[in-house]
């Protein structure tokens, strides 16, 4: 989908949630406000602490519900795009994996081999257009989410844009500084940063990415046991890499482990996305009650 596609779909969005909030009554915030705590604990049935409080505070006095439904909205948005272009890539090097077994083994005709030998070369260019897409796809990503954290009060920024950009392609630095960013990334967005104030179903086992993104179902596991795949999925892009440089019979375990990264991505991306969605619910269950309150 073009960038003025989603675009124009984010603005018709944004319009039709300003006529339904208009039509319960909830105004957007002009500016600070005070925050009765005590009366909001009680609306909501949960009790703050005193970090919580002062982020509630922060939240209310200077995030608007418009805000927040946009900056979900279009993150929601990258990180499909960005999950579209892991699967893509997978299954470029899935197909061209499978296509080299069946040429070195003999598994077929000498007419399908030889069509496959021919093939191979330009299956091995697509791998490498896909690779850098999803490399582009997941820096824009971050480079959103990074950004986003000084907007939504989730903390300044550790890391700047241009760090963020040229630390995947700056030798050495981009050895580690692609794995701390989403370290950082997906620290800044636990959700417990608010308490859970229902209005959620509770799944046993990892929620689906759509589960999460459209009927928000969620698991405790969903945010707090899955930061595994960041590291495995740095580890084998780490690897993949380092080892294509190497010598011919590297080709195998070089592609091999960037499949195994391409697969991890996916699920690397619904990590945080589903940490980061279930925060903006809690956040937004916040202003509501206050905005009703008002």
């Amino acid at each position: 989908m073009a960038d003025s596609d989603v675009a124009r779909a984010q603005e018709r969005r944004r319009r039709g949630r300003r006529r339904k909030r208009r039509q319960l009554g909830l105004e957007e915030l002009a500016g600070p406000v005070p925050v009765d705590i005590a009366q909001l604990e009680r609306r909501l049935g949960h009790s703050f602490d005193d970090d919580q409080v002062t982020f509630v505070r922060a939240l209310v006095a200077n995030t608007s519900m418009g805000t927040l439904e946009d900056v979900e909205d279009e993150e929601r948005t990258r990180s499909r795009l960005t999950q579209g272009a892991f699967i893509a890539s997978s299954l470029g090097l899935s197909v061209t994996l499978g296509g080299a077994v069946v040429v070195v083994y003999g598994l077929g005709s000498p007419e399908l081999l030889a069509a496959i030998a021919d093939l191979l070369p330009h299956l091995v260019t697509l791998t490498f257009v896909l690779g850098l897409a999803q490399t582009v796809a997941l820096i824009r990503w971050l480079r959103e989410l990074n950004r986003n954290t000084r907007l939504l009060l989730l903390g300044e920024p550790r890391f700047s844009e241009s760090e963020v950009t040229w630390g995947f392609f700056i030798p050495i630095v981009n050895l580690i500084r692609p794995y701390q960013v989403l370290r950082w990334v997906h620290a800044r967005s636990d959700p417990d940063q608010l308490p859970n104030m229902g209005d959620v179903e509770v799944v046993k086992g990892l929620a689906t990415y759509r589960q999460v993104a459209e009927r928000r179902v969620f698991h405790p596991s969903t945010w707090r046991e899955l930061g595994f795949p960041i590291g495995v999925y740095w580890g084998s892009y780490v690897l993949a890499a380092l080892t294509g440089r190497s010598a011919v019979w590297s080709w195998w375990l070089s592609t091999s482990t960037g499949l195994l990264a391409a697969l991890m991505g996916v699920l690397v991306v619904h990590t945080i996305q589903a940490r980061r969605l279930e925060l903006f619910r809690r956040m937004q269950r916040v202003l509501t009650e206050h905005e009703r309150e008002e």
